[in-house]
């Protein structure tokens, strides 16, 4: 069973893109963070939005990554324009 994080920063992809070039240690940080627990990410966007979709073993693997990246991508969030917003998903079977 897995698990999917999705992440809503209300800031167009680009601000992003932006902060990532701007500050390499900060999402440097978050994927040495994500090794070994997030399976995959994918990003979607629209006008004034963004948001990550990552993919987790377990319910356990999110929360180990969220407590060691959480400041981390608060910075991230910040340095991008805006708060990030996460919700954890338990997907099922049908």
């Amino acid at each position: 069973m897995s698990y999917i994080c999705t992440v809503i920063f209300e800031t167009d992809v680009a601000n992003l893109e932006k902060a990532e070039r701007d500050h390499p240690e900060i999402i440097g940080g978050i994927m040495k963070a994500a090794q070994g627990r997030m399976l995959g990410h994918t990003r979607y966007s629209r006008a004034g939005y963004t948001m990550d979709v990552d993919e987790y073993a377990s319910e356990e693997a999110y929360r180990e990554f969220a407590a060691e990246a959480g400041e981390l991508i608060r910075q991230y969030g910040e340095t991008g324009g805006a708060i990030p917003n996460d919700t954890l998903w338990k997907r099922h079977e049908a």
